[in-house]
């Protein structure tokens, strides 16, 4: 709606049946920023600069502050703008041509053809700028002329409205028609009206959008935005965490049909799917009437009858004509799976989930990232390890996913930084981005019962002198007379006897190892038991009573037990056979033959 207009004559008197004829329209196109007048560099053509020239096309041949062709070609001359073309919008270009003698020439602003120009004269031409980014004269294949000054600068539009362009409504106001063809019009615009003869000029403002625009903004009710966001396809919208994406959940709906075979744990259906058992393993969720929000495990789908059965009762049996929706097998197992297991929120007893958390803190004591790589079996954890000393030691450090994935190693020290020492190097050491798992150890962490200390080697001397890392005692001799064992790294397999140590842990070792240690080699130390002990331990061992003659290849001990026998029980005596009775004399351990012709005794040999 513009106006009101106002009476050229008095200055007041509203303007209520205006001449459409005789009424001159202005349009500008507002694009936020102002531009200089004249748009066109070298537009004079002093010097052979700021054109793009196509073929036989020269600037200021001899000096003549011109452009033309040295012969006749189809080609253009051009440039691009410092301030680039807008696409809608309004160009007033200015040329002369002189010197013609056949041949046409266009102006082109953005790639939108101006008037074929064919005389000498100088034209004004508005064009509206197309998508491209250029401003062309293209001459045709007989062109003989010569261009003079060029200008052009951003400009509006003037035309007559025509008869049905402006409606009175009323006090001097009209409605101002527009065609829904006329495109270049959408955006800001201003209106500038004159008729010099009537009306007193008047400027109007205005954004235009289009009809769909304005419903989609404007809608009386809010229906249309709706109607476009609930109807829209579900396809494409898989953006993670968006309403889009939960459309994608949604496999099928449907309404409960009448059939005599309903209950509360099948239905029959509308469903169109044809294939048996389609839609196992999914969740329906009812939607509507008494079962609403009830939702179960589909167990079984007749494709011919669209019969969907569950897994348990629901509350009662669906009602015709029901509603309901089917979720994709996925939603139902990833929530189950993905449940974070925690005892304030899984401990009710007896439960799956309280025993899965059980099961989780019974073997799995630590799990989270690897915080710093100090060596290839030291390694700092993050914040889901404890960060209290000797807490992990003895357990097993496990790599479950990323760099170094399938290793494990025994953590053989563990302070309150959260650093852990390994019982040997890692093959592929991890890294800051690997997943590790702290769980309990099935195997025993020393060599022996015997074992005093483990760790690594801090320095490597020679071969008979090293130093032990501070996993051992640091006290003068505490080690001395036991043996070091090297079990993993380089030189593992080598044992010796320590006959020195220091205070700084310097070990001195006899006899001299055959391979060298390095800082990769694990030790550990065991008690060794003198020779003096030994023997005062055999001597003092009870002894058993003998079962039985032993083999030739039998043990000391079995031997031992049976001269023992031999020596203390009672034995039976005839002419043919000897018996070794047992302690209590209630049973024969064993039996020889005797015989004797005069001249030789002899005794067989002792069987059971």
């Amino acid at each position: 709606m513009v106006g009101p207009f106002v009476d050229v004559t008095d200055g007041f008197t509203l303007e209520e049946a205006i001449t459409v004829t005789n009424l001159t329209e202005s349009l500008f196109k507002n694009i936020g920023a102002a531009l200089p007048a004249d748009l066109a560099a070298n537009g004079t053509f002093d010097t052979d600069t700021g054109w793009t020239k196509g073929t036989n096309w020269q600037i200021d041949n001899g000096n003549n502050n011109l452009a033309d062709q040295s012969s006749a070609a189809a080609s253009d001359l051009s440039q691009t703008p410092a301030t680039a073309l807008v696409e809608g919008h309004a160009y007033e270009v200015v040329f002369t041509i002189t010197n013609r003698t056949t041949g046409a020439i266009v102006c082109k602003i953005g790639g939108t053809s101006g008037t074929s120009r064919s005389t000498n004269a100088t034209f004004t031409e508005i064009i509206i700028a197309g998508s491209g980014a250029l401003i062309e004269f293209t001459a045709d294949g007989t062109w003989d002329g010569e261009l003079d000054t060029v200008t052009y600068e951003l400009s509006h539009i003037e035309r007559t409205p025509s008869t049905n362009d402006m409606v009175f409504a009323d006090g001097g106001t009209y409605y101002k028609l527009l065609s829904v063809t006329d495109t270049i019009i959408l955006g800001d615009l201003s209106l500038v009206f004159e008729d010099v003869s009537d009306l007193l000029p008047r400027r109007e403002e205005f954004e235009v959008i289009s009809a769909s625009q304005y419903d989609f903004l404007y809608g009386t009710d809010g229906s249309v935005i709706a109607d476009a966001v609930w109807n829209e396809a579900k396809s494409g919208h898989v953006t993670a965490g968006t309403f889009g994406e939960l459309g994608h959940l949604i496999i099928a709906s449907g309404v409960v049909e009448t059939s005599g075979s309903n209950s509360s744990t099948q239905v029959q259906t509308n469903l169109s799917e044809a294939t048996n058992d389609h839609y196992d393993v999914m969740t329906i969720l009812f939607t509507s009437g008494a079962e609403a929000g009830q939702s179960r495990l589909i167990t079984g789908y007749v494709g011919a009858t669209g019969v969907v059965s569950w897994n348990a009762a629901l509350s009662g049996t669906p009602a015709d004509d029901v509603t309901f929706v089917i979720l994709s097998a996925g939603t139902t197992a990833d929530a189950v799976w993905d449940e974070i297991l925690t005892g304030s929120s899984h401990n009710i007893s007896t439960s799956a989930g309280k025993r899965l958390r059980q099961i989780e803190e019974t073997f799995v004591h630590a799990s989270g990232t690897i915080a710093t790589v100090t060596d290839g079996h030291t390694f700092t954890l993050d914040s889901g390890a404890v960060d209290t000393g000797d807490y992990y030691a003895g357990d097993r450090l496990q790599i479950i996913e990323g760099t170094g994935a399938g290793q494990t190693r025994i953590i053989v020290g563990y302070t309150s930084g959260r650093v852990a020492t390994l019982d040997s190097d890692f093959v592929t050491n991890p890294d800051t981005a690997s997943l590790y798992a702290i769980d309990a150890a099935d195997v025993h962490v020393g060599v022996s019962d015997s074992d005093l200390a483990g760790g690594f080697v801090a320095v490597y001397t020679n071969t008979t002198t090293i130093t032990l890392d501070a996993a051992a005692v640091a006290t003068g001799d505490y080690y001395v007379g036991e043996l070091i064992i090297f079990t993993h790294g380089t030189g593992a397999g080598q044992a010796r006897e320590i006959t020195a140590y220091t205070s700084g842990r310097v070990v001195t070792m006899s006899p001299a190892l055959t391979t060298a240690l390095d800082t990769t080699t694990t030790w550990h130390i065991q008690a060794v038991v003198s020779i003096p002990e030994i023997v005062l331990e055999m001597w003092d061992e009870a002894m058993a009573e003998t079962t039985g003659a032993p083999a030739i290849t039998g043990s000391m001990r079995l031997f031992m037990q049976w001269w023992a026998g031999l020596s203390r029980n009672k034995m039976l005596q005839t002419a043919t056979t000897s018996t070794l009775r047992n302690d209590a004399d209630d049973g024969d351990l064993a039996t020889s033959t005797v015989s004797d012709n005069g001249t030789t005794f002899t005794r067989g040999e002792w069987s059971t």
